[in-house]
């Protein structure tokens, strides 16, 4: 895929207090959605973030993730970004 072909695939993660939510968008429809609970706490959130992110990507879809963005209650979370790029290797803002 070329850069611009690979740059509109686009990650919102809607962090809450007790719900994690990842939305994939193509071209902006929604191509993947994943829901998860848990208990609030940086570690399970990076955990589950990791798992969903892997479950889209060993999909059959031939793309490539072109960024992360980061809402909710709990995103504001300091370095948090910095991690799940970091983690993910996909620009997190």
């Amino acid at each position: 895929l070329s850069t611009r072909e690979e740059s509109r695939i686009v990650t919102l993660i809607d962090i809450g207090l007790e719900q994690l939510s990842i939305y994939v968008f193509d071209n902006g429809e929604i191509i993947y959605r994943q829901d998860e609970s848990f208990s609030l706490g940086i570690d399970k959130v990076k955990l589950h973030i990791q798992k969903s992110l892997q479950v889209f990507i060993s999909t059959d879809y031939h793309a490539r993730i072109g960024s992360i963005y980061l809402a909710g209650e709990a995103a504001d979370l300091s370095c948090f970004a910095q991690e799940i790029e970091d983690q993910t290797g996909i620009t997190t803002i």
